[in-house]
């Protein structure tokens, strides 16, 4: 028998390493100029490849977070690159740390964060030239790559004269009080997460004050391409002074003082007897992009609307015609189309498409050609695809395709000469389709017309269309496959009652998601006040995701589901609401980040002593309190502290003497101290001291000591009658 002592020590785990840092330096919101790449490694430190191993990047260290595409997997070399990544969050010194499961993670090199570079532009300032003492006003934007930048906007004058906005609000009015060439200045304070920025404006201010025109409705801050505005602007004569003048039959003129679009509608109105000109049909056409609308009348200094915000102009297509309407299966089918806007003639492409074939032209072209080869009703889809100033659309259409002639009896499909393709390899749940082409032939290599053919896929969630199919001519038949089921499948084809050789495979991936914070009420909130945060997420292709959205906040978080919904935090701070998708089966992680502001909280009330029971106002020396003091716990605001065993401690605080008796005493259940058999040696005007730890002292009032008369109590008797 021998005996031995062995210890067994772990293993070294795989692991991570990164062979591509991030940069050391960055801006809020902006992705890296170099991308993270991670490769696995064995326990020794080399190479490990290895594939579809999910990797996680996070923040290691730093005040905010990391945002993208957080999650990606290895490829066939073990490695996994994370492109677009960005930081969000206050400037500083951030860390990365990636992880996957089974393996020792990795921490980056440290990245210092820069603050988003911001933009502030004053777009207009009107009237120009002024009157002293004359409302001017300033339109500006402040924008950034790193997102919406938040706060105020302060626009200053050389001569003194100031107004403060919101970046939402996009506009204030000052008062230039000295004539000549004034400077205004737009300045952006910036924030922990923003930079400051500023712009500057020349002015002029004359005098006297010249009559002008002041815009009564604005136009809308957003609109579409070819679409009048609504409201319609209205335009207000008033004097130099600022009074309404109810001038009639003052043309007043309307024209485009920044943006690259072209004003539609009458340009040119006339007031009516209350000195108003409204633009009813005006708008604007041309190109997208932010517009200021210049208002001028003779004799009348002009005004400038704020920016107004352009968009796509809707478009409507129509499938005009399909001929022949029925055809015959496989036969070359006309299709006309039109595409139509308010805000002039789209141009681009427009796709046709049935039963997996489909064509492409242009808007001028007016139609393309297809074949449909499913006999029965067909739908037909004609989408413009958008371009330009103009929105995407779509029309359906109904066609007949008649049934085919029974064909000839077939001779026996070859399972090795038949062949199955699918493409794209990779579809994604919900939005992506795989068009699978199956090929018969005989024994020979023929083409097999006429024969019918069945697909199925491996998994599950599959949707293939048509459920059957008879080969043309060309011995094809061509099916359609969606799912909504992430997963690798196999493609299974029998034609003729033969299973065919050739079994392609198909990835599908799930679809991406992205989710929004539509709102955190109240922002700003109170110290400890719940705030509602809603969200939404939506998948990729309209679907709409399941599972679990989780919101964070400095300091609590909470979770509800998907795709819409809505859930109360409390944060204890300032910072960053962060709604997190956790993903489903067919729908991929997201997030999305608002900033939050929690107001600080007031000071605690200072905690004080109250004398709830005066001590005697008399008294002799030596001898007991007639009435005993008692003292209560207390809020310098009135309310009572009811806490026990808090010791209070009483003192002479003037007149000399002894303070002879239990000086010392603890608080019952109330917060209460009573104070019995206190007695003060010595004659002479005393006031006692009542003292607690963590409480402000309490001074009684006054009280007079006699001296003890115990030698003279003869002279103190008084005889009665006998």
């Amino acid at each position: 028998v021998v005996r031995f002592n062995a210890s067994a020590q772990p293993g070294t785990p795989p692991g991570i390493r990164l062979v591509a840092q991030p940069p050391d330096g960055a801006r809020r919101g902006v992705p890296f100029s170099r991308s993270p790449v991670v490769q696995l490694v064995d326990p020794s430190g080399s190479d490990l490849a290895r594939s579809g191993v999910w990797v996680t990047v996070g923040v290691a260290a730093g005040p905010g977070s990391v945002r993208g595409t957080l999650t990606r997997t290895t490829g066939a070399d073990g490695r996994a690159g994370f492109d677009g990544l960005s930081l969000e969050g206050p400037a500083g010194t951030y860390t990365l740390a990636f992880s996957a499961s089974g393996f020792a993670g990795v921490t980056s090199g440290p990245i210092q964060l820069a603050r988003a570079a911001t933009t502030t532009s004053i777009l207009a300032d009107t009237p120009d030239p002024s009157a002293p003492g004359a409302a001017v006003r300033v339109v500006f934007t402040v924008s950034s790559e790193g997102g919406r930048p938040p706060g105020t906007v302060t626009v200053s004058a050389d001569d003194g004269g100031s107004c403060t906005a919101s970046v939402s609000a996009g506009a204030c009015s000052l008062a230039l009080s000295q004539t000549g060439s004034r400077t205004l200045t737009a300045a952006y304070p910036g924030t922990e997460e923003f930079e400051p920025s500023s712009d500057t404006e020349s002015h002029t201010v004359e005098a006297p004050a010249e009559p002008s025109l002041d815009l009564e409705t604005e136009p809308p801050a957003s609109a579409a391409l070819g679409v009048p505005f609504d409201p319609a602007p209205v335009v207000q004569l008033r004097d130099g002074e600022g009074r309404v003048l109810r001038n009639g039959g003052v043309q007043v003129t309307a024209g485009i003082a920044s943006g690259p679009g072209a004003l539609i509608g009458e340009t040119v109105r006339t007031t009516d007897d209350q000195g108003r000109a409204r633009f009813e049909g005006l708008g604007i056409g041309g190109s997208a992009g932010a517009h200021v609308i210049r208002f001028t009348a003779p004799g009348y200094t002009p005004v400038a609307s704020r920016a107004v915000s352009v968009g796509a102009a809707a478009t409507t297509i129509r499938i005009t015609s399909d001929e022949p309407d029925p055809s015959d299966p496989g036969e070359p089918v006309q299709v006309r189309y039109t595409v139509t806007s308010s805000a002039g003639a789209p141009s681009g492409s427009v796709t046709v498409s049935a039963d997996g074939e489909s064509c492409t032209a242009s808007v001028a072209d007016g139609g393309c050609t297809i074949a449909l080869s499913q006999p029965g009703n067909r739908t037909i889809t004609a989408s413009y695809a958008g371009g330009g100033p103009f929105a995407p659309s779509s029309a359906t259409e109904g066609h007949t395709v008649n049934q085919p002639p029974e064909p000839p009896p077939p001779s026996t499909p070859s399972a090795s000469a038949s062949s199955v393709t699918v493409s794209p390899a990779t579809i994604r749940v919900g939005s992506g389709e795989a068009n699978i082409v199956v090929t018969v032939r005989d024994e020979q290599g023929r083409a097999m017309g006429g024969v019918p053919v069945t697909v199925s896929a491996s998994g599950s969630g599959n949707s293939i269309t048509p459920g059957g199919e008879t080969t043309r001519g060309n011995g094809e038949a061509r099916f359609s496959l969606r799912s909504t089921v992430a997963e690798t499948k196999t493609i299974t084809a029998v034609a003729g009652g033969v299973t065919l050789d050739d079994r392609p495979t198909l990835t599908v991936a799930r679809a991406a998601s992205a989710t929004r914070i539509e709102s955190d009420e109240p922002d700003p909130s109170e110290p400890g006040q719940p705030v509602t945060v809603r969200f939404t997420v939506q998948g990729e292709g309209g679907g709409r995701p399941g599972g679990v959205v989780t919101v964070t906040g400095v300091g609590d978080s909470c979770t509800a589901g998907a795709p819409e919904g809505s859930c109360d935090i409390v944060p204890t701070g300032s910072g960053t609401i962060t709604a997190r998708y956790e993903g489903d089966a067919e729908f991929e992680p997201s997030a999305d980040d608002e900033p939050h502001e929690v107001r600080a909280a007031p000071p605690p009330a200072e905690r004080v002593l109250r004398l709830e029971t005066q001590p005697s106002s008399e008294a002799r020396s030596g001898q007991q309190l007639e009435r005993q003091p008692q003292v209560q716990l207390a809020l310098e605001t009135g309310e009572e502290v009811r806490e026990s065993q808090v010791e209070v401690i009483a003192s002479l605080a003037s007149g000399g003497g002894t303070l002879t008796g239990p000086t010392s005493v603890r608080t019952d259940g109330n917060g209460r101290a009573s104070f019995r058999d206190l007695a003060i040696e010595g004659a002479g005007t005393h006031t006692l001291r009542f003292m607690a730890a963590g409480y402000r002292p309490a001074i009684s009032e006054a009280i007079e000591v006699a001296a003890d008369d115990d030698d003279d109590d003869d002279d103190d008797i008084v005889a009665g009658p006998l």
